[in-house]
């Protein structure tokens, strides 16, 4: 896949490991769409449930060049068994929860760090809130409605 972050002369030969981004968090929370706007800069225009997916690009810190791989999981409980299989070699964990679903919020500290120290007990976490701007919109306007 192409990505918009990929900014460095495609005869240059990047001298790092690519660094291995994986996102959890629980299903419909918005992984798959952060990630594919973050690469893309295009919003996806439908929903379709991911098992497992990367992503990549290049990005550049203090000057030094850096490839990176998203990797996109599955939240849902179907997928609990295979999904570990996606953690070896994670530089960091984004854990991604809806600020409309308070189930997402509260299954941080229920399933997914318990989950991710578990399995990598060193491995840094970055926790990630997403907010679906429409629907929140809709429930603000119906809430001013009401006052």
């Amino acid at each position: 896949m192409q990505s918009n972050i990929e900014r460095k002369n495609k005869n240059t030969i990047s001298r790092h490991r690519p660094i291995k981004v994986t996102t959890i968090g629980d299903g419909t929370v918005g992984k798959t769409c952060m990630l594919i706007t973050y690469t893309t800069n295009e919003f996806p225009s439908e929903y379709v449930p991911t098992v497992f997916d990367n992503y990549g690009g290049t990005i550049y810190v203090d000057g030094q060049e850096y490839d990176m791989t998203l990797w996109d999981t599955a939240g849902q409980e179907d997928y609990e068994r295979i999904r570990p299989l996606s953690y070896p070699n994670t530089d960091c964990f984004l854990i991604c929860f809806s600020v409309n679903s308070r189930t997402s919020y509260e299954n941080i500290a229920n399933k997914w760090h318990p989950e991710i120290k578990y399995y990598c007990p060193n491995t840094p976490i970055v926790l990630k809130e997403i907010l679906e701007i429409k629907k929140t919109r809709i429930q603000l306007l119906s809430k001013n409605a009401k006052e």
